[in-house]
This record gives structure tokens, sequence and C-alpha cells, in this order.
């Protein structure tokens, strides 16, 4: 888990089920999946699925390459190609000076199938079992992967700026650290200060951090890290057309994380940021109660219970 990858990458030509597409094909595939500000994810042609903007970060295409190669029996895409081009004059900065763009593109396997949360309301409880349990199967097997003996990126890197809990403000102190680490306190102590910044705690009289900084570490005593997934959401479950329970999912956001944090990203912290109090005793009902969960959401958490039940 030392290693990252050389980029620009591109897969052998002969694993390759056609030619790569080019720039060009890319940037003008009328195929559109989603579109934001940032970037777009496209097909293009019969193969290939695209993903780039100058939001898309190479580090996405880099873990599911990780897993292919450190846990095989996993279903994840394969990947083609992840290279990045510069634009030229087209962002201006605030001084009027104009600054190049860096794109960046990874090329994938296009896999036909719905993402979750277009279908999950119509799907019976024993399909949406079914797959919760495929997903399950999925993160177990992600955490079986050897610990590298530090927190972090693949390569022994910083975490990605994930837009939540490692986003990094320009007037954040270099002080505060996104890894790696070499030890849960370490990692902890990195949580509770970009916490205590962003949430600007010291200057309304927000105590929380206090809580947190006592109570993280009686908790999140897993030892060994753990390779997770950072973003479970339906939107990033895709269910194939010709294997209703299975399923592949986007690998964008992934880690070296304590295996009871690895859970809580996963299934608790990321839809209920700040109630991680109400999660005690070993009843999944009181789950329900104290942070207002819906069904669904209960389902999933219900699934994984014999992992969180350590609180």
């Amino acid at each position: 888990m030392e290693t990252s990858y050389a980029l620009p990458y591109y897969a052998p030509r002969d694993s390759l089920p056609a030619p790569l597409p080019t720039v060009e094909e890319i940037e003008n595939a009328r195929d559109g999946i989603k579109h934001s500000w940032s970037h777009r994810i496209v097909r293009v042609g019969t193969h290939f699925v695209v993903k780039y903007g100058i939001g898309v970060q190479t580090m996405e295409g880099e873990n599911m390459l990780f897993v292919k190669e450190s846990a095989p029996s996993l279903v994840v895409p394969n990947v083609y190609a992840i290279f990045s081009r510069v634009q030229g004059e087209e962002g201006k900065g605030n001084d009027g000076n104009t600054d190049p763009i860096t794109i960046n593109y990874i090329v994938m396997e296009y896999i036909p199938g719905r993402t979750l949360d277009s279908c999950w309301s119509r799907l019976d409880d024993a399909t949406k079992t079914k797959v919760v349990a495929k997903l399950r199967d999925y993160f177990y097997q992600l955490r079986q992967v050897p610990s590298p003996g530090y927190f972090g990126a693949v390569g022994r890197r910083p975490f990605c700026d994930d837009g939540f809990v490692w986003h990094r403000e320009d007037d954040e102190p270099e002080s505060i650290s996104s890894g790696p680490f070499d030890s849960e306190e370490q990692l902890l102590d990195a949580l509770i200060a970009k916490y205590e910044f962003h949430s600007g705690s010291l200057l309304q009289g927000d105590r929380r951090h206090e809580y947190y900084r006592y109570m993280l570490p009686q908790v999140l005593r897993s030892g060994e890290s753990v390779f997770t997934h950072g973003d479970l959401q339906r939107k990033n479950v895709m269910i194939r057309e010709d294997n209703g329970g299975g399923g592949y999912y986007r690998l964008g956001i992934g880690g070296v994380v304590p295996g009871l944090v690895g859970v809580l990203l996963d299934h608790v912290l990321l839809p209920v940021e700040g109630r991680l109090a109400s999660l005690g005793g070993s009843d999944p009902g009181r789950v329900s109660e104290s942070v207002r969960l819906d069904d669904d959401d209960l389902s999933v958490i219900m699934c994984f219970w014999d992992e969180i039940t350590p609180f």
C-alpha cells in the first residue's frame, strides 16, 4: 500500500476493449450522465465512461486500481486511463492574472445499470436486503486488506480534500494536518483541530470540540488501520441490469483509517454529523429514535450493527 501509481496511467493495449477515446471525443460526447460546475461524466462509445473536470481527483482512479489489485473479488469498474491536461489562459484570479487550469480525466469501463438512488424507492424489501448485504460484504473485504501501518491515502499520502472531513480552507493553518499519520492519536487530534477551525468554536463559544477530544479516544481504539470508502451514498452505487442484487460502486474517497472511524464515516457520521453522542447502547432502534433516521437509513445501519456495537 506504500506504492502510488505513476501518472499518467494507461492500461496495456491488449486489455482495452477498443482504442481509448481522444480528449476531443470525450469533451464532445453528447451522452452525458452527470454534469456539474466542477466535472462531467459522459459515456463515450460502447465501452467507455469518462469522468473529467477541474474537480476530479486522480486519486479516485488510483483507488480503483488499488482495490482491483488488493481485493480482486470486489466488483469495481476497470480503469483504462488516468491523465491530466492543462488548459491555458482560462482562469482569472482576484488580482486579474490568468492561471492555467488542470483538468483531470479518468477513463473507465462502462457498466450498464442504474444508480441505487434512482431505483431504491421501487425495490421491494427482499431486494433491498440483498443489496445492502452485498455492500456489507464489499466493505468487509475492503477492511481485510493488510494494514500498511499508517493512516492516510494510498501511497502514504495525505487524505484527499473530500469537501467534508478533510476539506482545507485557504486560511487554514499549516499546523492542521491532513496526514499521513503514524497513530490513531495523531489522526484524532487532526480531526478535532479541523472541527474546531471550521466551526469557529473559539469565536462562538462552541465547546463541542472539548467533548470530542475527551470522547473520541475513548471509543475509537481499533488498533490497526483499514482501507475503507468514505462516501457511501446511493448515488455512488451502480446496480447492474443483469445482476439484480449485485452492484458496482464508485470508490472515489478512499483511505486508510482506524477500523471504527471507517464504520462511522461510511454509515453514521456523514448522515448524522454532530449527533455522535446519540449512538449509545446495544439497541439499533435507539439510533432511529435519537437521530431521526428514516427506515432506509436504519436498515443500512442495522446490517452493519455488529461492527458498531463496540460503542
